[in-house]
Order: C-alpha cells, then sequence, then structure tokens
C-alpha cells in the first residue's frame, strides 16, 4: 500500500520461539521510503582535439542522466547505484563548425536525473568548449 507518493506501508509479522517453547508473535507497521533523487554537476573534462567534453555527473542511485541543449546532441548514460558518471558533451553538425571557426564556444546542457522510481530532478551549466 502507498503511504504517500514515494513510499511504501506493509506491515510486517515477527514470529518466534523463546527459551521455554513459547511462541512469540508481534505485528510491526513499517514504511520504506524513497529517497528523493539528486544531481550535481562536476568540473567538465575538455578534449581540445575533437571539441568535445566529459562532465563528471554525482547522482544518488539507479536511473539515468540526459544530456540536452540546442547546440548539443542527446546523451543519455545509466547509473547502476549512487556513483559518479561520465556524460559525453557533443556538438551538433552546424554548432561543430562555429567551434571550428571560433575556437572557443559555450554551450547551455541541461543534466536530467531520472530515478528508478520515476523521480525526476534537473540541472543546467554551462560548458565552454574549446578547439586547437
Amino acid at each position: 500500500m502507498l503511504a504517500s507518493k514515494g513510499s511504501y506501508k506493509t506491515t510486517v509479522t515477527f514470529t518466534f520461539t523463546n527459551g521455554d517453547g513459547q511462541v512469540v508473535a508481534t505485528t510491526a507497521s513499517v514504511t520504506f521510503k524513497q529517497t528523493k533523487p539528486t544531481v550535481k554537476v562536476g568540473k567538465a573534462t575538455l578534449n581540445t582535439t575533437a571539441g568535445t567534453a566529459s562532465v563528471a555527473v554525482t547522482v544518488n542511485g539507479k536511473g539515468k542522466v540526459v544530456a540536452t541543449g540546442s547546440k548539443i546532441a542527446k546523451a543519455t548514460v545509466a547509473s547502476t547505484k549512487a556513483q559518479t558518471i561520465k556524460v559525453p558533451i557533443k556538438l551538433t553538425a552546424a554548432q561543430a563548425k562555429v567551434l571550428e571557426a571560433k575556437k572557443k564556444l559555450t554551450v547551455s546542457v541541461k543534466y536530467t536525473f531520472t530515478n528508478q522510481y520515476g523521480g525526476v530532478v534537473s540541472k543546467t551549466v554551462k560548458v565552454t568548449l574549446k578547439k586547437k
């Protein structure tokens, strides 16, 4: 039974036999709460030869991180547990030409983490890509 969004309530019965051979039972109501998803975006590691980047994204559970933006190709990376994952940032073909000409381009990237329970959290950051 759902006690509230993000939690599960159940009743557990514990039965044991004491030293005198008596069977003792007790019942308890337990509520399991799902944690809210969190996402923390770290520094970008630039590949100036390719004009791409890899960004460290820390999440608090199993799920997937999707990186989107108007100037980048969509990237999806799965997490199997609470961990830091590397999310690649690659420009669209048109923006790659802009970077080639200007050698530096700042893009806005939205990182959306959806955990295994369907909880969603997003954070938008700016990443400056460089090309030699």
